[in-house]
């Protein structure tokens, strides 16, 4: 299963470029761990946030770095997660933790690690994701995304599970327009996994799918190259900080030119997902330098939805179930009618 992941060792840090990311990763070919990639940061709790700053995350329970059960002041989650407590939880872009304080940080840190031309846009700067275990657990089902990203290990570990092919007796389930997590493949026990509301679906966190993929412990000052559509999951078992930033449109395009098409922009395929794709709404970052009267709206919509991602998202993942359900039943039928031949 090695050959689901590659492992560059630098001698020394170098610049992180469009070229390097392509040489390093076999052109987006696969998964690459770039152990070395940027000198290892000192991490205090003020690196990140100011200690009051209120911040939404689950205490107690690890969860989905978009959910949480509660909010809590910055120094509060940072004490415990040098105790050891179970937290988890991330701002930024499609987190319920958005706007100026938030992504003035992740642009602070952008900064120190990618030269001023790489994602520079910030059509989609990503996430820091943070939190803490005393014991090895799923902090991300398998899951996998159309995004260009680049995840730097800032402190701790982290187990990072990964494959290119789903093994048999599994099946991608569309959660949003550009990503998929795992479902059973069977059409019966989909029809009845659907009918629950089962967060996330259990079976994403099937055993099976662990020991199909490839495992790798990040560690402070590896940089993930992570390229659009590889699956993969999360562990953690300590105290552990992530950043992920997200490539523009066209880093999209061309990583995914170059994976899926050898390089070949100019195959007709490619030219029409990269048509569709820029025409797609992808997330704008709520920008450090917004006006102020957007910033205003920004706070005021918060205001009134505080809620609005996970509302969002669990009205997707209704209507979803709702189609795929109706897929598992037309499948199951046709499985019936062909078994009576």
């Amino acid at each position: 299963m090695q050959d689901q992941v590659r492992i560059i060792t630098l001698e020394r840090p170098e610049t992180i470029t469009r070229d390097n990311l392509r040489k390093w990763s076999n052109n987006f070919s696969l998964p690459t761990v770039v152990r070395n990639a940027f000198d290892i940061p000192s991490c205090t709790c003020e690196s990140f946030l100011r200690p009051n700053d209120v911040v939404f995350a689950s205490k107690g329970n690890i969860a989905h770095f978009q959910a949480g059960n509660g909010k809590y002041p910055w120094g509060q989650l940072w004490d415990d997660m040098n105790n050891g407590y179970k937290v988890y939880g991330s701002f930024g872009v499609g987190t319920e933790n958005f706007g100026h304080t938030f992504s003035r940080t992740i642009l602070d840190w952008k900064s120190k690690l990618l030269p001023a031309d790489m994602f520079a846009k910030n059509e989609y700067s990503g996430h820091l994701i943070f939190g803490a275990c005393d014991e090895l657990q799923t902090s991300s089902p398998w899951h996998n995304a159309v995004d260009a990203n680049l995840l730097f290990q800032l402190h701790g570990e982290k187990h990072w599970y990964t494959m290119e092919q789903l093994p048999e007796g599994f099946q991608p389930l569309p959660v949003t327009t550009h990503a998929n997590t795992v479902i059973n493949e069977k059409a019966e026990e989909n029809v009845a996994c659907l009918d629950k509301n089962i967060e996330y679906y259990k079976t994403a966190h099937d055993t099976k799918l662990f020991e199909s993929g490839t495992k790798i412990v990040l560690r402070p000052g590896d940089m993930l190259i992570n390229p659009p559509f590889s699956w993969h999951a999360i562990k953690i078992d300590q105290f552990s900080i992530s950043l992920s930033l997200r490539g523009d449109r066209e880093d999209v395009c061309y990583w995914i030119g170059q994976k899926y098409f050898n390089g070949q922009l100019n195959n007709p395929l490619f030219l029409t997902f990269s048509y569709l794709f820029n025409a797609y709404s992808y997330v704008d970052i709520m920008k450090g330098d917004l006006p102020w009267y957007k910033t205003l709206s920004i706070s005021i919509y918060k205001t009134l939805f505080p809620n609005y991602i996970i509302d969002f998202y669990n009205r997707e993942t209704q209507r979803l179930k709702k189609v795929q359900k109706h897929i598992c039943e037309c499948k199951f039928l046709y499985e019936l009618k062909c078994s009576e031949k």
